[in-house]
C-alpha cells in the first residue's frame, strides 16, 4: 500500500466531510463508521476491527508522522526547478516553495532562522541574469529576506506578462519560420497566446514570447484606387504601370516603400517581409531589374605587318567597403601596439588573431567556446585574452577577445580608386590606409561598434562610402566601385616566304642550361630537403644556418664546447664557423684539445691544453672533460679512483661513493655494491661515525682494494667506424633481491662484414627497503631500461640512424605483462606497464 504522509495529514486536518466529532481531547464514533470501513483497504479494516471506538486515533498514530512529513517538504524545496521557460510553471514552483515552508512552520520548526539558507538555495536555482538583477536591487550589505526575494520574482513575472501586450510585432518576428515567402496579403494569421520564459545561452536574458490565433480575415483596401475588393498587390491599374511610374506614385502619395501603406515611412516599417527577388527592404512591385551588362571599354591594336594583336579590356565592378580602424592595444608592461581592426555589427564576440596575441605577450586564459557563423560553420576557441583598447594613447575600453588563428582575408579585396571622394578629404580617418588591401588583426563586435560611434555622419555621392565619426576617427563603409583591368595579348607570326628562306642560313642554336655556382647548388639542395607546406597552403623553407649554429645550440655544457665530426674536413669547417660566430660577440675560445693533431695546427700553443709533444711522446696525457678523464692520444675514457685509508663508517662509505663521478654509469657494477653496503648499515641502525660489524669491515676492505684496478680500464669514446652499414641499439635489464639495473650498447656493422659493440651508458639502483616480489623488481628494471633507451634515442636522434632497437629481459612474467593491455593488471604493475607501452611498442622490441 502506497501512502503520502504529507497529503494524508492535510486531508485529515482540513476535510469538511469527516464523520468524526471531537470534543476536548476525546473522540467518539458516530453512525458512519461502517461507511468509513468500507472506504478503507483490507489492511485498515483488519486493524479497525479491534479498535472500532478509537479508529480516528489509530489513523492519526499510523499516518501522522511529522518527521517523515518534514523530510518530504524539505526534499521538495531542495529539488525545486526554477530554470524553466514557462512563466506559469515558474510561478507554480514558487508556490510550491511557499507551501512547503508553511507546512514546516506548522510542524513548529524554526523556519524563520533558516532565512539565509533558503535565500541562498533559491538564488542558486535561478538563472544568472535573475540573480544579478536581484543583487542589484539589494542596496545594503545586510542579508536579504526570503519575502524580499519572493516579491522580486513575482513582480518580474508580472512585468514580463504585461510586456507582452506592447510587443506584438516583436513577438511575431520570433515565430516566423519562412520569411522569404509572402503569404496572401488579404489574410492575417494569428496563433494562440502563450507566455514563455526564454533563457538565452549567450547572455542569460529573460525574454517573453507570445503568439496569437484569430480566425477572422482582414481584407485591406487598395492604396492606389481605394477599392475594397482587392489589395494593391492585385490592383490591375497599379500593375499596368512601369517600375519607375510605380516609384513616382509611391513618392507622391508618401507611401512606405516596403509595404506600400501611407500610415508610416520606410524607416518606421515593422513588416518582416522583404522583396522576393533581391531580399532588400522594398516591395516586390518596386523592384527594378539591374542591367547585367558591365560598363566596359576595349581597345584593340592590330598590326598586320608584324602579325601581332593587342587587346586591352577594363571592367567596372562593385564592392562593399567594410569599416576598419587602426587601434591601439596596451600590453602588460603599458606599451602601446597598433593593430588593424575590422568592425562587424553582426558579431556578438570580439576576436584577435594568434599572431597579434603573441605580439602583445598577454596571458591567455583557457576557455571552452564555440563561435558559429553563416551556414552553420563553427570554430572552436580554446583561449581568450583581456586587454585594453586605446586610441591616441588613451584607454577607451576593456575588451575580452577570443584568440583565433585567422579572422578573414585582406580588406579591401583590391585597391580602391578614391578620386572624387571630396567628402572625406579633410577628415581624420580611423584607417588612413583603408583603400589598400591589408590583413585584419582584430574583429570588434556590435557592442564596441555601438559604444564607439559619435553623432556625426557624412554622405557622398552615389556609390561612395558613408563616413561615420567614432572615438577612433572617421570610419568609412558602404558601396563603392572597384576598377580592375585585364590585358589580353595575342601573338602570331606569319609563315611568309622570307621567313622560310631565312632558315637556310640560320645556325641551329644548342639549348644552354644555366650554370649554377656552388652556393646556388647548396640553396637548391636546401630547398628540396627542408621545404614544407603549412595548413594554409603556404610554402616555407628552413633558414640556411651554418652547422655551427646547431653546435652552439645543443653542445655547450657550462663553459665548454664538446663536439665531434666524422671527417677532418668537417671538423676544420666546424672549428672555423665556431670561431667566426663567437668573434662577432668578442668571445675568444681557449683550452683547445683534440684527438687529431692536425686540427690544432693553427691554434697558438698557449691556447691549447695539449702540446704537440703529447702526440709524439710515449707518455699519454689525459684531461678532464665534464668530470670524465679523457686521453686524446688514444681517444678513450679512463678513471683514476684512489683507495680510502680512513676507517670504515657509514659517513666514510657515503663520502667515497660520492667521490666516484660516473655520469654514464660505466662503473655501475662497482658502485652498486657500495650502495647496497650503505643500505645494510642503514637497516642495522648504526650511527654515522660508529664502527660497523666485522663482516661489513671485511666487505669494505675488499671493495677499497679493488678500486686500484680501475686505472687500467679504458672505454672507447667513438662509437662509429668507417664504412658503417647499420646501427643497432641493444638494451638489457636484470634484477636481484638487492638491486636492479640496465645497460645500453650500440652494435655497428660495416660493409666488410666487421661487427663492433660499444658500451653507451648504464644505470643501477638499490632495491627498496620494503620487500617486493622478484617479478616486480624485474618490471622496475624494465622501466629503468625504457627511460635509459629513450634518453639515448633523444640524444643521438640527429647523429645516428638506428636501423633496429632491441630491449631484452630474461623475465617471462614481465614479458607477458607487456604483451597485454595495462588495464588488466593491478595498480603497481599497470602504471609501469602503461609507461613502457607509451614509450615503446612491445611487439618486436622486447625479448
Amino acid at each position: 500500500m502506497s501512502f503520502n504522509p504529507k497529503r494524508s495529514s492535510r486531508k485529515l486536518n482540513t476535510s469538511s466531510k469527516s464523520k468524526i466529532k471531537q470534543t476536548g481531547t476525546e473522540c467518539y464514533t458516530v453512525h458512519d463508521l461502517p461507511s468509513l470501513k468500507r472506504k478503507r483497504t483490507i489492511a485498515l479494516n483488519r486493524m479497525l476491527k479491534a479498535l472500532e471506538i478509537d479508529a480516528y486515533a489509530a489513523l492519526i498514530a499510523r499516518y501522522r508522522n511529522t518527521r517523515e512529513l518534514a523530510y518530504t517538504c524539505w526534499k521538495d524545496i531542495l529539488n525545486v526547478n526554477l530554470k524553466i521557460q514557462n512563466i506559469n510553471d515558474f510561478r507554480r514552483s514558487l508556490d510550491s516553495i511557499d507551501e512547503n515552508l508553511s507546512i514546516l512552520r506548522k510542524l513548529n520548526l524554526p523556519v524563520e532562522q533558516w532565512e539565509f539558507i533558503i535565500v541562498y538555495h533559491v538564488l542558486s536555482k535561478l538563472e544568472s541574469k535573475l540573480r544579478r538583477d536581484f543583487e542589484e536591487s539589494c542596496c545594503s550589505s545586510e542579508f536579504p529576506k526570503y519575502i524580499n526575494l519572493k516579491e522580486f520574482l513575482h513582480s518580474r513575472c508580472e512585468a514580463l506578462i504585461r510586456d507582452n501586450h506592447f510587443s506584438e510585432a516583436t513577438k511575431a518576428a520570433f515565430h516566423v519560420v519562412k520569411d522569404s515567402i509572402r503569404p496572401p496579403s488579404n489574410i492575417v494569421k494569428r496563433r494562440p497566446v502563450t507566455h514563455t520564459l526564454v533563457s538565452s545561452h549567450s547572455d542569460d536574458k529573460l525574454k517573453t514570447g507570445e503568439t496569437r490565433h484569430d480566425n477572422s480575415k482582414v481584407m485591406p483596401k487598395c492604396s492606389f484606387c481605394t477599392d475594397a475588393t482587392h489589395s494593391i498587390a492585385h490592383c490591375k491599374r497599379f500593375l499596368s504601370k512601369s517600375v519607375d511610374e510605380r516609384m513616382s506614385v509611391a513618392n507622391e502619395k508618401r507611401w512606405c516603400f516596403n509595404c506600400l501603406k501611407s500610415s508610416h515611412q520606410l524607416k518606421e516599417c515593422k513588416s518582416i517581409f522583404r522583396c522576393l527577388k533581391c531580399k532588400h527592404k522594398h516591395h516586390t512591385l518596386l523592384h527594378k531589374e539591374q542591367s547585367t551588362d558591365t560598363p566596359s571599354r576595349s581597345v584593340s591594336l592590330i598590326a598586320k605587318a608584324s602579325g601581332y594583336e593587342l587587346c586591352t579590356k577594363s571592367s567596372l565592378n562593385t564592392t562593399v567597403l567594410l569599416a576598419t580602424a587602426i587601434v591601439q592595444i596596451v600590453d602588460e608592461k603599458g606599451r602601446y601596439h597598433c593593430f588593424r581592426a575590422l568592425f562587424d555589427t553582426g558579431s556578438q564576440n570580439n576576436l584577435i588573431t594568434c599572431d597579434a596575441a603573441r605580439t602583445l605577450n598577454i596571458k591567455q586564459v583557457p576557455c571552452d567556446a564555440n563561435i558559429n557563423g553563416l551556414g552553420g560553420v563553427s570554430a572552436d576557441v580554446s583561449h581568450m585574452v583581456r586587454c585594453s583598447l586605446a586610441s591616441n594613447n588613451k584607454v577607451l575600453f576593456d575588451v575580452d577577445m577570443h584568440v583565433i588563428s585567422t579572422i578573414c582575408g585582406d580588406q579591401p579585396i583590391a585597391k580602391l580608386n578614391t578620386n572624387g571622394w571630396s567628402h572625406i578629404q579633410s577628415l581624420p580617418l580611423a584607417d588612413p590606409g583603408f583603400d589598400i588591401p591589408g590583413p585584419i588583426d582584430i574583429l570588434l563586435g556590435a557592442d564596441i561598434f555601438a559604444d564607439s560611434l559619435l553623432d556625426q555622419c557624412m554622405k557622398g555621392r552615389s556609390n561612395q562610402p558613408v563616413a561615420m565619426n567614432s572615438v577612433f576617427g572617421w570610419l568609412l563603409l558602404g558601396r563603392t566601385h572597384l576598377t580592375s583591368s585585364s590585358l589580353l595579348q595575342y601573338t602570331a607570326k606569319s609563315d611568309e616566304l622570307t621567313s622560310m628562306v631565312q632558315r637556310f642560313w640560320e645556325i641551329d642554336n644548342v639549348p644552354q642550361a644555366s650554370i649554377l655556382t656552388p652556393l646556388d647548388m647548396a640553396c637548391e639542395k636546401a630547398y628540396v630537403t627542408d621545404h614544407y607546406r603549412d595548413s594554409t597552403g603556404r610554402y616555407g623553407v628552413q633558414l640556411p644556418f651554418k652547422d655551427a649554429n646547431q653546435i652552439l645550440h645543443s653542445e655547450i655544457y657550462v663553459d665548454d664546447i664538446v663536439t665531434g665530426c666524422e671527417t677532418l674536413d668537417e671538423a676544420l669547417e666546424a672549428k672555423a664557423q665556431i670561431i667566426e660566430l663567437l668573434e662577432l660577440g668578442h668571445f675568444q675560445l681557449r683550452k683547445w684539445a683534440s684527438n687529431i693533431p692536425e686540427l690544432l695546427s693553427d691554434i697558438p700553443q698557449e691556447e691549447c691544453l695539449l702540446s704537440s709533444k703529447t702526440f709524439t711522446g710515449h707518455d699519454s696525457c689525459s684531461l678532464k672533460v665534464l668530470g670524465l678523464k679523457w686521453e686524446p692520444t688514444t681517444d678513450t675514457f679512463s678513471f683514476d679512483v684512489k683507495s680510502s685509508i680512513r676507517p670504515c663508517t657509514k659517513r666514510v662509505i657515503l663520502s667515497e661513493i660520492a667521490k666516484i663521478f660516473d655520469p654514464l654509469g660505466f662503473l655501475a657494477p662497482l658502485t652498486i655494491k657500495a650502495k647496497c653496503l650503505l643500505q645494510r648499515l642503514w637497516l642495522l641502525g648504526i650511527d654515522w661515525d660508529s664502527d660497523p660489524p666485522e663482516d661489513v669491515n671485511s666487505v669494505w676492505e675488499t671493495f677499497c682494494n679493488q678500486l686500484s684496478i680501475l686505472k687500467d680500464l679504458r672505454i672507447p669514446r667513438c662509437m662509429t667506424i668507417n664504412n658503417t652499414l647499420t646501427y643497432e641499439l641493444h638494451g638489457f635489464c636484470d634484477s636481484s633481491e638487492l638491486a636492479y639495473g640496465a645497460v645500453i650498447y650500440i652494435r655497428v656493422s660495416t660493409a666488410d662484414g666487421l661487427t663492433q659493440t660499444r658500451l653507451v651508458c648504464a644505470k643501477a639502483r638499490v632495491a627498496p627497503i620494503k620487500k617486493i616480489s622478484l617479478p616486480r623488481l624485474e618490471l622496475c628494471a624494465a622501466v629503468l631500461l625504457t627511460n635509459l633507451a629513450k634518453f639515448v634515442l633523444d640524444t643521438y636522434l640527429t647523429k645516428l640512424t638506428l636501423h633496429a632497437i632491441y630491449l631484452w629481459s630474461d623475465s617471462t612474467v614481465v614479458l607477458s605483462w607487456l604483451r597485454s593491455h595495462s588495464s588488466r593488471w593491478t595498480t603497481f604493475v599497470a602504471n609501469r606497464v602503461g609507461h613502457i607501452q607509451d614509450i615503446f611498442s612491445t611487439e618486436g622490441q622486447c625479448g
